[in-house]
């Protein structure tokens, strides 16, 4: 871009810097998931409890594909102690939470290609990623980069695991201004915008509907009666909507037709799975308005 100046960076081992523990590192990826790479990732939990022994570092959700990810951390060079804990863990939130797809996140500074042919090897049968993570000093300022340098394959959970989601039902209800849409990671922020335009359309097919925020996700109400046949998972720049309709098929045709992406989350979730963006919500009106209007239907909810 030209007007930039350059200047070099410099790496920063923290292993080696006092200032910057294993803390620091951690309380700046619960700040902002993203840094990882892994997609718009929720924080869950912080230095989260075992039952036998340890404490998760982070515990990330991704809402708009159902997975959970266990990430452990260590400053300086990845050793045996670094990879067991991360599988128990791992091993530990897959019993807890059958019903998600979880995925173990080893971070450290320095993967060498010894443990990367363990990676390996652990890989058939357990979803693993590493990432490496350097930290440059530029100036005043320092700054962390993450690199993916193991990667794990989409897994679906083994057959016949309920995909019920548990997060509405041991959530406590939130106001709007409780909700994370307000807090600075969201910041551009679209997502309320996003969640009235939504709203303005449910409220078309029936004007007493409102929306019924959780920890990360949003739901459907009405006086004392809650149901979660549609629900949008807010981000800063789209909308994660999940609704259930029968013919689940057809409204993923019409909406890929139309532009909007549909993840396919396998042949266990019967709810369509979608992206949406606030062109895209103003634009496709009448589509998403018999849509949410076929999920009430069905489910008895107008």
């Amino acid at each position: 871009m030209p007007g930039l100046t350059f200047t070099r960076a410099e790496v920063v081992v923290l292993k080696n810097n006092p200032d910057y523990p294993e803390k620091w590192v951690r309380d700046r990826l619960a700040e902002d998931p993203s840094l990882l790479g892994l997609g718009p990732l929720l924080l869950r939990d912080v230095e989260r409890t075992q039952p036998r022994t340890g404490r998760l570092d982070l515990l990330f959700s991704d809402p708009l594909d159902h997975k959970r990810f266990e990430v452990e951390l260590m400053l300086g060079a990845m050793d045996e102690s670094h990879v067991i804990r991360a599988i128990e863990y791992w091993d530990s939130e897959r019993r807890r939470t059958p019903q998600y797809d979880h995925c173990a996140v080893l971070v450290a500074e320095h993967i060498n290609a010894r443990f990367m042919h363990i990676l390996d090897l652990f890989s058939p049968l357990i979803p693993i990623i590493a990432v490496q993570m350097i930290a440059l000093r530029v100036n005043e300022y320092l700054t962390l980069q993450f690199y993916r340098v193991h990667g794990a394959s989409d897994r679906l959970a083994e057959p016949g695991l309920s995909r019920k989601d548990d997060r509405v039902i041991s959530d406590p209800p939130l106001t709007r201004a409780e909700s994370p849409i307000s807090t600075p990671s969201f910041t551009p922020n679209l997502a309320p915008v996003l969640l009235d335009e939504c709203l303005n359309i449910l409220r078309s097919i029936d004007g007493a509907l409102a929306l019924d925020h959780r920890r990360d996700t949003v739901t459907l109400s009405r006086g004392e009666r809650h149901t979660e046949c549609v629900s949008f998972f807010p981000h800063r720049d789209f909308l994660g909507v999940k609704a259930r309709a029968a013919h689940k098929e057809e409204w993923v045709h019409r909406l890929e037709s139309a532009g909007i992406v549909v993840l396919s989350g396998g042949p266990l979730r019967k709810r369509t799975h979608f992206r949406l963006t606030l062109e895209q919500a103003r634009e496709h009106r009448e589509l998403l308005r018999e849509l949410f209007a076929t999920c009430l239907r069905e489910h008895g909810f107008v």
